[in-house]
């Protein structure tokens, strides 16, 4: 049985994410299909077959998504908290977040923080 572990080690250097509304866009660049992974109430769907025929188990784009945003939200909150305590603020006091990618490092920057 061909796992969504295996299908992802074997498809990730082909597979892209996109933000969208309500989740991401997964594209596969070798095969050129795109697959919707929505996350609503902590909870991830995928529009790919895989997931569709298994709603209980997560597919490889899931896998994907969860993988990237694991590694990126985990610097931001390190940054935020860091920002927070130098500003002696609490998360709550915050109103905006701005946030750039530096496409040299591939690293998310916090440019600024406003309460």
């Amino acid at each position: 049985m061909i796992t969504a572990e295996r299908t992802l080690e074997r498809d990730r250097d082909n597979l892209i994410t996109s933000k969208v509304a309500g989740g991401w866009n997964v594209t596969n660049l070798r095969t050129m299909k795109m697959y919707e992974v929505l996350r609503e109430k902590g909870s991830f769907t995928c529009t790919c077959p895989a997931y569709c025929r298994n709603p209980k188990e997560d597919c490889k784009h899931i896998l994907f998504v969860k993988e990237e945003n694991s590694i990126n939200l985990n610097k931001i909150d390190t940054a935020i908290l860091r920002e927070l305590k130098k500003n002696n603020k609490k998360l709550s006091e915050i109103q905006t977040i701005t946030i750039i990618m530096d496409t040299d490092s591939g690293q998310e920057i916090i440019t600024g923080l406003s309460f």
